[in-house]
C-alpha cells in the first residue's frame, strides 16, 4: 500500500516538475519572440536550449545554432571596444560549448573537441575563468572518452584549479566525480571512493539533484564491485528517482543501464534484460551513440548468459561497430572482449578462433591503451604535482601570510630599536645638556669661589689697612685731644673769665 502512495505522489511531483518546466519554456519563447534587445534574445535561446536539451536535444541543437549564427554576425559588425563586443564573444563561447556537449552526448567526440577548443579559445582571451574551467573540462572528459588518460587529467586539474579560484563549487564537485570515475577504470577504488564522496557530499550541500543522482549512480557501481549488492542497488534506485523527477532522459537511460548491471551480477538476468531493453529505447530515442553502443554491448552480455549466440553475437558486433564510430576505446575493449567470449564458445555453431583471437588482441590493445603502467604513472604523476602546486600555493600563501607576520615584528622590532635608539640619543643629549650645566655651575662654583676668596683676601687687607687707619686715626686724635688739653690747661677758662668780667662792671 506504501508503495502504491509512493509512486502516486512520484508521479504528481513529476507532473508538477513538468509543468513548471513548460511554464519556464513558454516564458522563454515570449521572451524570444516579443523582446528587442539583442543580448536578452541570446541569453534566452541559450537558456531554452538547456531547457529543451533534457527531452530534446537536436531541437536545443538548432536553437544553439541560431545563436552561434546571430552572434557571429553581430560581432563581424562590430570593433574591438565597442559596448556589445565582449558580452557578444561571451555568448558566442556559450553556444560554442553547448553545441560541443550537444555532439559529445551524440557521441562525435571529434566534432565536440572542436567546438569546445573554439570556446575554450574565446574564454581564455576574454579571461572568463568561470567559462574556462567549464571548457577544461568539457575537453577532460572528451579526451577522457578517447582512451588519453594523461591528456584528460591535465585538463581536470587545470579546470579544478579554476573553480578553485573563483569558488565553484558545483564545477569542483564535477570534476572530483570525473578524476574519480579515471580512478575507478583503474582499480583504484580506495581513491575512486574518496573523490566520489567528495563530490557527493558537495552536491547535496548545492542541491543539484542532477550532480547528486550523478554521483550516487557511480557510487553504486563501486558497491557492486566490492560485491555490496544491496547498497548497490539502493543508490542506483536513488539515482533513476532523482532523474525521473527532473525528466533527465540520458540520465534515466543510464540509471536503467546501471540498475540492469546489478540485476545480472546478482543472477537475475531477466530482469537485466528488462532494464537493458528500456534504456537502449532511450538512448535511441535521444541519439546517445555511446549510450546506444554500451546498452548494444550489454544485451549481447544478456543473451550470452541465457546461450542465445546468435542474439549476443548480433548485439556484439552492432556495439563495436559504432564504438568504432564514435571512436570510444572503452566500448571497444567491452565489446571486442565479449565477441571474442562468443566466438571461442565451442557450443556456438557460427564459433570461430580466427575471430576470437583478432579480437581478444584488440580487447588486450584498447585495455592496455586505457590502463597501462605507464597511464597509471603519468595519472598519478599528474594528480601528485597538481596536489604539489595545491600544496605549494597554500604554502606560499602561507608564507606570505608568515612573511607578513615577520615583516610586521621585523617593522615593530624597527619601530622598537629606533625609539630605544632616540630614547638613547635623547638621554646621551639629556646627559651632556646635564654635564653642561654641571659642568657651568661648577665653573661658576669655582669661579665664585676664587672671586670670593680674593673678596676675603681684599677684606682682609681693607679690615688690616683699616684697623692701621684706625689705630693712626686714633693716634692723632689722642695727639689732639692731648694737645687740647695742654691748650685748655692753659687757657684761663671761660667761666671764670665771665666771673672776673662780672666783678668788674659791679664795680
Amino acid at each position: 500500500m506504501k508503495k502504491k502512495y509512493f509512486f502516486a505522489l512520484l508521479a504528481i511531483a513529476v507532473s508538477v516538475f513538468a509543468f513548471s518546466q513548460k511554464k519556464k519554456i513558454d516564458s522563454l519563447r515570449i521572451a524570444i519572440s516579443k523582446t528587442g534587445n539583442d543580448t536578452a534574445k541570446l541569453d534566452a535561446m541559450l537558456n531554452l536550449g538547456e531547457l529543451v536539451f533534457l527531452h530534446d536535444p537536436d531541437s536545443a541543437f538548432i536553437l544553439w545554432s541560431e545563436v552561434q549564427a546571430l552572434t557571429e554576425k553581430k560581432i563581424a559588425s562590430l570593433k574591438k571596444g565597442d559596448a556589445l563586443y565582449d558580452p557578444l564573444r561571451k555568448r558566442l563561447a556559450g553556444a560554442l560549448s553547448t553545441i560541443g556537449y550537444y555532439y559529445q552526448q551524440k557521441g562525435d567526440m571529434n566534432k565536440a573537441m572542436e567546438y569546445h577548443t573554439k570556446s575554450l579559445k574565446i574564454q581564455l582571451e576574454a579571461g572568463d575563468k568561470f567559462g574556462s574551467a567549464q571548457s577544461f573540462n568539457n575537453i577532460g572528459s572528451i579526451s577522457h572518452s578517447k582512451g588519453d588518460i594523461p591528456l584528460a587529467l591535465d585538463y581536470y586539474s587545470k579546470s579544478l584549479k579554476l573553480r578553485e579560484e573563483v569558488n565553484d563549487k558545483h564545477g569542483i564537485a564535477i570534476i572530483l566525480n570525473n578524476i574519480g570515475r579515471i580512478y575507478y577504470e583503474q582499480g583504484d577504488t580506495v581513491r575512486t571512493l574518496e573523490y566520489f564522496e567528495k563530490s557527493l557530499s558537495m552536491r547535496k550541500k548545492a542541491g543539484d539533484k542532477k550532480a547528486i543522482a550523478t554521483s550516487l549512480s557511480n557510487l553504486a557501481q563501486i558497491y557492486s564491485g566490492q560485491g555490496n549488492y544491496l547498497k548497490a542497488l539502493e543508490y542506483a534506485e536513488n539515482a533513476l528517482k532523482l532523474r525521473e523527477e527532473i525528466g533527465d532522459k540520458n540520465g534515466i537511460a543510464t540509471s536503467l543501464n546501471n540498475i540492469g548491471g546489478l540485476h545480472m551480477r546478482h543472477g537475475e538476468t531477466q530482469k537485466g534484460l528488462e532494464y537493458y531493453e528500456k534504456s537502449l529505447v532511450i538512448d535511441r530515442e535521444i541519439g546517445d551513440k555511446q549510450g546506444v553502443a554500451a546498452t548494444l554491448n550489454n544485451l549481447g552480455i544478456v543473451y550470452f548468459k541465457l546461450k542465445n549466440f546468435s542474439k549476443a553475437l548480433e548485439f556484439s558486433l552492432s556495439s563495436l561497430k559504432l564504438s568504432k564510430e564514435i571512436g570510444s576505446p572503452q566500448s571497444i575493449r567491452n565489446a571486442s572482449k565479449q565477441l571474442y567470449t562468443i566466438y571461442k564458445q565451442p557450443e556456438f555453431s557460427g564459433h570461430n578462433y580466427r575471430q576470437a583471437l583478432e579480437n581478444f588482441e584488440l580487447y588486450v590493445l584498447m585495455r592496455d591503451s586505457l590502463n597501462n603502467v605507464a597511464t597509471r604513472k603519468a595519472s598519478i604523476k599528474n594528480m601528485l604535482k597538481y596536489e604539489y602546486e595545491k600544496k605549494s600555493a597554500a604554502d606560499s600563501v602561507k608564507n606570505a601570510e608568515q612573511q607578513k607576520v615577520k615583516d610586521a615584528q621585523l617593522a615593530a622590532q624597527t619601530a622598537s630599536l629606533k625609539q630605544e635608539k632616540f630614547e638613547r640619543y635623547s638621554l646621551v643629549v639629556g646627559l651632556l645638556i646635564v654635564l653642561a650645566g654641571l659642568a657651568f655651575v661648577i665653573n661658576r662654583f669655582r669661579l665664585t669661589s676664587k672671586q670670593k676668596k680674593i673678596i676675603v683676601q681684599q677684606k682682609i687687607i681693607v679690615d688690616e689697612a683699616f684697623e692701621k687707619l684706625h689705630e693712626k686715626n686714633k693716634e692723632v686724635m689722642d695727639s689732639i685731644y692731648y694737645a687740647k688739653r695742654i691748650q685748655t690747661a692753659l687757657i684761663t677758662s671761660e667761666k671764670y673769665m665771665q666771673r672776673v668780667l662780672i666783678k668788674i662792671k659791679s664795680k
